[in-house]
C-alpha cells in the first residue's frame, strides 16, 4: 500500500459524481442495490480545514495516540470526504498526512488506517494488483463498480504502476477467463438498467441451448455484455426454459476455468449482499495469515461500505448465526487493536453523525433518504 500513498500527490483527482450513490433504486433484489451503507456522508462538514486541524491534533497533541481514534474521526467521513480532508491536510502542514501517520508509527502496521486514508481509487487500484493472480477477487472488484469509477481506477492503475491494467491482466490469463476479466475492467459491459425484454427470452434460449451443447463461450459472450439488470430477468427466465436453474447448467454441463467466474457472476447477480457476506465467511475461515485476513476484510468491507454493508451484515448473520462483528472479536486471528478497527469499519459512521446525515439528505435524495440511516 505504500506505494499507492506516495503515488497520491502524483494522481490528479477528478471530481465527479460518486458512482456508489447514484443509479440505484431502493428496495430491490437481484442488481438493485437496496440502500443500507455504513458509512454516510457528513453533510455538516463545510470546513475542511477544521477537519485538516483535527487530524493533526491527534497526532501532535494527544499523548500515546491510539489508532481507533484515528479510525473513529475517519469513519466520520466518506471516501470523497476523507480525500478533500487528505487534500488540506497537505495544504495545511508541511508533512502530508501519510507521512505523519508513517512518522507515528501508525500507517505500516495499521492496514485499516491506511485504508482510509488513501484515495479510493487508489486503493481499488492496489487491491486489483495485490490479487492479480486471483481472478475471482478481481471479478468482485470489477463487476461491481461502476463506469466512472472503472476509469479513474484504470488511470489510477497505470500511474502507479506504469502499467494498464488490462495489459497486466494478459500477463495472468488467457482465453476466456481474460475476454470476460479484459470486459469487466474496460466497461464494455452495460451499467445500464434498462432492461431490453425482447432479448430476455433469446438470451436465455441460447443459454439454454449453448448448455446443451457444452458450448461455453455464448455464456461467455452474453455474461460479458449484458447489464446487471438484463442478466437478472434473464437468469430468473431460465427455469421456465430449461427446467432448471441455470446454476445446475453452468455447474452440471460446462467445464473449464471459466465456470467459477461465471457461478460467481450469477451470484452476484442474484444478490449481492448474500455474495459479500459468504465472501467474509470464506476469509474468517481461510488459513491465511493475519495481515492477509485483514487486507481481505477490509477489501469487503470498503467495497460495499458506501452501499449496502448493513445488509450485508445481515445477510451474515442470517447465514451463519452470529453478527460480524462479535466473530470477529471471538476470533484469534486478530490483534486487539485489529479487531476493534475492523469492528469500528464494520459499524460505520458513528451514530451522532447520522441523524445530521439524515436532516441533511431529505429532500435531496427522496426515497432512498431513510435508506441512509442505519436501522437502531
Amino acid at each position: 500500500m505504500a506505494e499507492g500513498l506516495m503515488a497520491v500527490e502524483a494522481f490528479d483527482r477528478e471530481k465527479h459524481p460518486d458512482p456508489q450513490t447514484s443509479n440505484k433504486v431502493a428496495g430491490q433484489m437481484g442488481p438493485y442495490i437496496r440502500h443500507a451503507p455504513a458509512i454516510v456522508p457528513r453533510i455538516d462538514i463545510s470546513d475542511l480545514r477544521a477537519e485538516a486541524h483535527h487530524l493533526h491534533s491527534l497526532l501532535h497533541h494527544m499523548k500515546n495516540v491510539e489508532s481507533p481514534q484515528l479510525v473513529e474521526s475517519l469513519l466520520c467521513l466518506t471516501a470523497s470526504q476523507r480525500a478533500d480532508v487528505v487534500e488540506m491536510y497537505e495544504e495545511l502542514f508541511e508533512k502530508g498526512l501519510a507521512a505523519d501517520l508513517q512518522e507515528h508509527d501508525l500507517l505500516d502496521d495499521h492496514p485499516v488506517i491506511a485504508a482510509l486514508v488513501l484515495p479510493h481509487v487508489l486503493y481499488i487500484a492496489e487491491e486489483l494488483h495485490r490479487n492479480i493472480q486471483d481472478d475471482l477477487v478481481i471479478l468482485e472488484i470489477l463487476y461491481t463498480m461502476y463506469d466512472p469509477e472503472r476509469k479513474l481506477v484504470n488511470e489510477a492503475y497505470e500511474k502507479i504502476f506504469m502499467l494498464k491494467f488490462s495489459n497486466d491482466l494478459s500477463h495472468h490469463y488467457e482465453g476466456e477467463v481474460l475476454r470476460m476479466l479484459v470486459s469487466f475492467a474496460e466497461g464494455t459491459h452495460s451499467d445500464s438498467y434498462v432492461v431490453e425484454k425482447d432479448q430476455i427470452e433469446s438470451d436465455a434460449k441460447a443459454l439454454y441451448e449453448a448448455g446443451q451443447n457444452e458450448d461455453i463461450g455464448i455464456f461467455a459472450d452474453i455474461f460479458a455484455t449484458r447489464s446487471h439488470a438484463q442478466l437478472f430477468d434473464t437468469i430468473m427466465l431460465m427455469p421456465s426454459i430449461a427446467n432448471t436453474e441455470i446454476e445446475d447448467i453452468v455447474h452440471f454441463r460446462l467445464q473449464g476455468p471459466l465456470v467459477p467466474i461465471l457461478l460467481a457472476i450469477i451470484s452476484l447477480v442474484r444478490c449481492k449482499e448474500l455474495f459479500f457476506a459468504k465472501q467474509i465467511n470464506k476469509v474468517m475461515e481461510s488459513e491465511a495469515n493475519e495481515q492477509t485476513k485483514i487486507k481481505d476484510l477490509l477489501r469487503i468491507f470498503l467495497l460495499r461500505a458506501e452501499k449496502d454493508l448493513v445488509n450485508v451484515e445481515k445477510e451474515y448473520e442470517r447465514l451463519y448465526g452470529m453478527n460480524i462483528v462479535k466473530v470477529i472479536q471471538e476470533s484469534k486471528d486478530f490483534s486487539s487493536t485489529a479487531k476493534h478497527n475492523l469492528c469500528l469499519l464494520v459499524q460505520g459512521t458513528p451514530e451522532k453523525f447520522r441523524w445530521e446525515a439524515r436532516l441533511d439528505h431529505t429532500g435531496q435524495l427522496g426515497i432512498v433518504a431513510g435508506g441512509l440511516i442505519r436501522p437502531t
